[in-house]
C-alpha cells in the first residue's frame, strides 16, 4: 500500500530536480549567449583596431610624404608669401637640427605652424623682422615645421599636447647617454625625452598665441632662455677650464716630484 504523503514528497522531489535541471540549462544557455556576445564584441573590436591601425599608417605615410615634398620648398614658399627671406633655419630633419644645435652649443627653436590667421600675423609681425632673425643667429638653431601637414612636427605637437598653433618651442638638446629619462615622465614639465629615437632633449618653454601676437613678448621669451643658456654654457666652460688647469697643475707637480726623487736617488748612489 502506497503512502500518499510519501508519494507526494517523491513527486515534489522529482519536480524540484526537474526545475533545478531546467535552471541549470537556462543558466548554461545564458552563459553561452554571453560568451557568444563577448566573442562577437571582441571580433568587432579587433576589426576596428585593425581598421584604425591601417588608417593611422596611411595618415603617417601621407604626412611623411608631404613633409618630404614640401620641406625643401619652405624658403621659397615663405618668400613668395611674405616678400622676404625667412630667418636662417635648418633645412634638414629634426635630428639634423638637433645634432647641429648640440655641436654649436645652442638651443633648438622649433616653430610649429598652421594655416591660420594667427600664424599669418606671427610671420608678418615677428618672424620676418630683423630682430627675430638676429635673436635666432645669436642663440638658436631654428627649425620650422607644419604641425598639420608634416609628420614629425605633428608628432611633436601631440607629444607635448600643444593645443594652439602657431607655437614656438625652445628645446635643450641632450645626449642620449647622459640624459636621465623615465617613460612615465611628462615632457611638458621639462623631463628629458628621447624622440625620435637617438635624439634626446628637454623642453625649456613654449610660446603660443593665447595672449595675442606681440613681438616684444616673443622676443622676451627668446632672450630669457637664450641668455640663460649662454650663461649656463659659460659657467660649464669655466668649470671645464678650472678642471683642466687643476689637472695640469697636478701633472706638473707629479713630474717635479718624480725629478726630485730621481735626483735624490742619484745623490744617494754617489
Amino acid at each position: 500500500e502506497v503512502d500518499a504523503n510519501e508519494l507526494l514528497r517523491s513527486l515534489s522531489d522529482v519536480s524540484d530536480a526537474v526545475d533545478s535541471e531546467r535552471q541549470r540549462e537556462a543558466a548554461w544557455q545564458q552563459q553561452m549567449r554571453q560568451m557568444q556576445d563577448l566573442g562577437r564584441n571582441l571580433v568587432r573590436a579587433m576589426e576596428g583596431a585593425q581598421v584604425e591601425a591601417q588608417r593611422q599608417a596611411a595618415r603617417t605615410d601621407e604626412l611623411r610624404q608631404c613633409e618630404e615634398e614640401e620641406r625643401p620648398c619652405f624658403a621659397a614658399l615663405y618668400e613668395s608669401s611674405y616678400s622676404v627671406e625667412p630667418p636662417s633655419f635648418m633645412e634638414g630633419s629634426f635630428m639634423e637640427a638637433h645634432t647641429a644645435a648640440r655641436a654649436e652649443k645652442r638651443l633648438l627653436l622649433v616653430w610649429l605652424y598652421a594655416a591660420n590667421p594667427e600664424n599669418e600675423l606671427l610671420c608678418r609681425e615677428v618672424i620676418s623682422g630683423e630682430v627675430f632673425g638676429a635673436f635666432v643667429s645669436e642663440y638658436f638653431v631654428f627649425w620650422p615645421g607644419d604641425a598639420e601637414r608634416w609628420l614629425l612636427p605633428s608628432q611633436l605637437k601631440d607629444l607635448l599636447r600643444v593645443d594652439k598653433l602657431p607655437a614656438l618651442l625652445i628645446l635643450q638638446p641632450l645626449s642620449v647617454f647622459e640624459a636621465d629619462m623615465a617613460p612615465w615622465d611628462d615632457p611638458r614639465t621639462g623631463s628629458p625625452v628621447e624622440f625620435p629615437a637617438e635624439c634626446a632633449w628637454s623642453l625649456l618653454g613654449i610660446w603660443d598665441p593665447t595672449g595675442g601676437i606681440d613681438e616684444q613678448a616673443v622676443l622676451d621669451f627668446m632672450a630669457l632662455h637664450g641668455e640663460r643658456a649662454k650663461e649656463q654654457e659659460r659657467a660649464r666652460e669655466e668649470q671645464r677650464q678650472l678642471t683642466a688647469d687643476r689637472a695640469e697643475e697636478a701633472r706638473a707637480l707629479r713630474e717635479q716630484q718624480d725629478r726630485e726623487f730621481e735626483e735624490s736617488l742619484r745623490q744617494d748612489q754617489k
